[in-house]
């Protein structure tokens, strides 16, 4: 039996009976379960973000980055030659302080703000303001006072310590308590909860939720550790407590005549709304907004079937593996070298794959396994039982036999796939791209190999900066087919960014 409290002017539902959503729906016991003494209703939690904390360590860590890109490049470029005196551009510091303006304008201060739209914006932000002041020069005839080579150096390297800057500020602090902005969630069914395990485990995204609000009533006390405030009538109250609360209203967990509501009436008085829409897989990245006689439509974009954006994909690869090709030959020859130390068998592995167009290519990747690999594999999975329902589910083995000493730090740091460069260089594969199937894993791909056979598969992807091998088998479909709709360089330098910092701490690999 349900017990209802109503607090004018706003019903509040606490529930006594236990859900009937299975393990999901469960109450969380490290919600606090007291509730006021003098409304009778569970009050919002301490919220304890400070954005604008946040947006001044930020800037401050921008700023740095500057300093830190463009002295060295001054001192060395005086180093070996250079024609100027480095004190002619410590002149010029005052420059420095339309970063942080422009960056302010940008919005790159505030949250939220996916990874691709912040590199994105910091490279044409950054690019604008070089580009300006190179303008400047020109026109006031300083152009030959100052070094073209030192600009065009200080603008590369610009561009690359403040992105490294921004994340190594994240690594140290997105966990605080005070980082990023407090999130009031307004729906706690299947992509509420989906939604708030999202914005808990991957505390970089800046979305911190304080509590939820949900219309139906099954539910005790909370989601894991997110208390349930109430039914969402309390959203105008709670933002009136803390002006700061940003609303993230799930409209497939939310009535229409509420969710006009909240639009219609109740709109201006949140100063942050989100509504993540009911379609699943269709980001902002791919998508462009269209009124249609007052009606808002999406145009989605998927960028990697245009000819024009795979050219500039493989134009991306090219470049990309230019540089990289003397560092790539030197460890690959090292690692080689390891391989044939370590055990019996080629250097080599070698495997049909899926590739673009449902063509079959032979992958590379330097060997790991030892030379019966195949024999041990199946004496291991009968001989235990659990391990072959492990094998079943992923395709993958936290604990494998097989693995050589070698093998076993290759996996960790992803070196292993080194070889699939060639692979790359040859047009069978891209840098960043969904992961390569055997044709046994067509079926379990279902109606998104469509989508898949469209592209050349990666080197790396987004299952591989998401988890890795912690993810489940239809996570890692769900973020294939997510990059293959929402593709963009910019996306691409994430993940090529990301796959860095994971081969150094080899998170998710075994």
């Amino acid at each position: 039996m349900a017990q209802i409290i109503t607090r004018k002017p706003s019903p509040i539902v606490t529930v006594n009976a236990e859900p009937a959503g299975g393990p999901d729906a469960a109450s969380d016991p490290r919600v606090d379960r007291v509730l006021d003494p003098v409304t009778n209703v569970r009050p919002l939690p301490p919220v304890r973000t400070r954005p604008l904390m946040m947006g001044l360590l930020l800037g401050l860590t921008d700023l740095l980055a500057l300093v830190a890109a463009t002295v060295p490049v001054v001192l060395i470029r005086h180093e070996f030659g250079g024609e100027y005196h480095p004190s002619l551009y410590w002149q010029c510091w005052p420059v420095l302080l339309f970063f942080p303006i422009a960056f302010y304008v940008a919005k790159l201060y505030t949250v939220p703000l996916g990874p691709a739209e912040e590199i994105r914006r910091v490279f044409w932000v950054t690019t604008a303001i070089y580009f300006g002041l190179g303008t400047i020069t020109f026109l006031f005839r300083e152009g030959e006072t100052y070094s073209r080579s030192i600009f065009i150096m200080a603008w590369v390297v610009s561009l690359v310590f403040i992105l490294i800057g921004r994340v190594l500020l994240r690594m140290l602090l997105a966990r605080q308590r005070w980082w990023g902005a407090s999130v009031l969630v307004l729906g706690c069914g299947q992509s509420g909860r989906r939604l708030v395990r999202i914005l808990l485990s991957q505390p970089q995204l800046g979305l911190k939720p304080v509590g939820i609000l949900d219309d139906r009533v099954w539910r005790k006390r909370g989601f894991n550790g997110v208390p349930i405030l109430g039914s969402t009538n309390r959203a105008r109250e709670l933002v009136r407590q803390c002006r700061q609360l940003r609303v993230l209203v799930i409209a497939s967990e939310i009535s229409r005549e509420r969710l006009n509501e909240l639009l219609l009436t109740e709109q201006q008085r949140f100063a942050h709304l989100l509504i993540v829409p009911n379609m699943h897989g269709i980001t902002s990245v791919g998508v462009d907004s269209h009124e249609l006689a007052g009606i808002l439509a999406l145009h989605v974009r998927h960028r990697l079937l245009d000819p024009v954006q795979v050219g500039i994909k493989r134009l991306l690869d090219l470049f990309l593996l230019t540089l990289s090709t003397p560092f790539v030959v030197a460890v690959a020859a090292l690692i080689a070298l390891a391989i044939k130390l370590d055990s019996k068998g080629p250097v080599l592995f070698r495997q049909d794959r899926i590739g673009l167009k449902g063509r079959v290519f032979e992958v590379l990747k330097f060997r790991t396994m030892t030379h019966d690999a195949h024999a041990r594999l199946v004496r291991h999975l009968k001989e235990n039982p659990r391990v072959a329902m492990e094998w079943e589910r992923h395709q993958k083995l936290r604990t494998d036999p097989r693995i050589t000493r070698v093998g076993r730090l290759l996996r960790r740091t992803s070196l292993d796939e080194l070889p699939q460069l060639w692979n790359v260089f040859r047009g069978q594969m891209s840098l960043v791209g969904p992961r390569p199937i055997v044709e046994e894993e067509i079926d379990r791909y279902g109606t998104s190999y469509a989508l898949y056979v469209h592209v050349r598969p990666g080197a790396t992807g987004l299952w591989q900066v998401s988890g890795r091998n912690n993810l489940s088998y239809e996570d890692r479909v769900q973020l294939d087919v997510h990059y293959v709709r929402n593709w963009s360089v910019w996306l691409d330098l994430y993940v090529l960014s990301r796959t860095i910092l994971i081969m150094v701490t080899g998170r998710g690999a075994y």
